[in-house]
């Protein structure tokens, strides 16, 4: 057992591997200016967001810093430092604190070489594990809003979706689908080369956490357009033959599964070689079409994730 003052030691020499910011240990960090321009926080809550009967303390900590970091690009912007708060059961094992301290390396290693831990908090939990981080990044492009979207413009996304969702469902029903399952426990992503987003003429941009057509509707609401999408996307070959298997619908899980952590940016051309168009700004009522050769499918309430439905 080991007490806060060990765990804030083991991860304040584990993560960052160079000379910490001034302030940590202290009552608050002490930032350059540059470094406070952009911020994000998530949260990953055992029993809601994790199991740890399927994800080890590393994959959940990987996981909390990604999803933070996809949403500092999709703002357009590079995370440069991060607060950590864990609240954690008694007893506090240096293990379980080595093991989150992996997991995070693992992600800036991956993502964000310059990303430094600068703070956070340690509290006991009586029933639930949660680990929750705050990612600050310095601003790269004009800021990416979701209300910055225009008539005209196409929509590309960086990633496939619906894996994460499948990865669930694999673990759900005891399948091994390890590109899936991978994919729910330490989401797979692509840097992104914002220079070239500039050159596309990038404009808004959104992080897709809570199911596509929900996060899109909010792009839309945002930005006071009409956006049609293709029914068939990126990725969904490859889902197809465990949907099969399972006798599930591999488009629910890419349109309403969540948890893909991948960007779609309105802009006017292919940002770089990955992306794959989705669909398209058009004008007309705020709102939602899908469109399925060449039948279209006007979506009222898009299904997705939402804590308090």
């Amino acid at each position: 057992m080991i007490l806060e003052e060990t765990a804030i030691s083991i991860l304040k020499t584990r993560v960052n591997g160079r000379p910490s910011p001034e302030g940590i240990g202290d009552d608050a960090a002490i930032l350059r200016a540059e470094d406070g321009r952009v911020c994000a926080l998530d949260s990953m809550i055992e029993g809601v967001h994790f199991d740890l009967n399927w994800s080890s303390w590393a994959d959940v900590a990987y996981k909390l810093l990604a999803t933070n970091i996809s949403d500092i690009w999709a703002m357009g912007a590079l995370p440069t430092a991060f607060l950590l708060s864990l609240s954690l059961q008694t007893p506090l094992l240096a293990e379980t604190i080595e093991e989150i301290a992996r997991g995070l390396c693992d992600v800036t290693k991956d993502y964000a070489p310059n990303l430094v831990l600068v703070g956070g908090d340690t509290t006991r939990s009586k029933k639930y594990a949660m680990l929750s981080a705050t990612v600050i990044g310095k601003q790269i492009l004009p800021p990416l809003l979701r209300s910055k979207a225009r008539v005209s413009q196409q929509l590309w996304i960086d990633g496939p979706v619906g894996f994460a969702a499948a990865g669930l469902a694999a673990l759900t029903a005891g399948h091994k689908q390890p590109q899936f399952i991978l994919q729910h426990r330490r989401p797979q992503m692509i840097r992104p080369d914002f220079a070239k987003w500039k050159n596309a003429g990038a404009t808004a941009a959104i992080d897709i956490s809570d199911g596509l057509l929900l996060d899109l509707h909010r792009l839309a609401s945002a930005s006071k357009v009409h956006i049609e999408i293709f029914s068939s996307l990126f990725g969904l070959k490859t889902l197809k033959p465990f949907a099969e298997q399972i006798n599930a619908d591999p488009k629910i899980w890419q349109h309403t599964g969540g948890d893909d952590y991948v960007r779609v940016v309105a802009c006017n051309q292919q940002p770089e070689k990955h992306f794959t168009q989705i669909g398209n700004v058009i004008s007309g009522a705020v709102g939602l079409t899908i469109i399925s050769q060449g039948d279209r499918q006007l979506l009222h309430q898009p299904i997705g994730f939402r804590h308090f439905q």
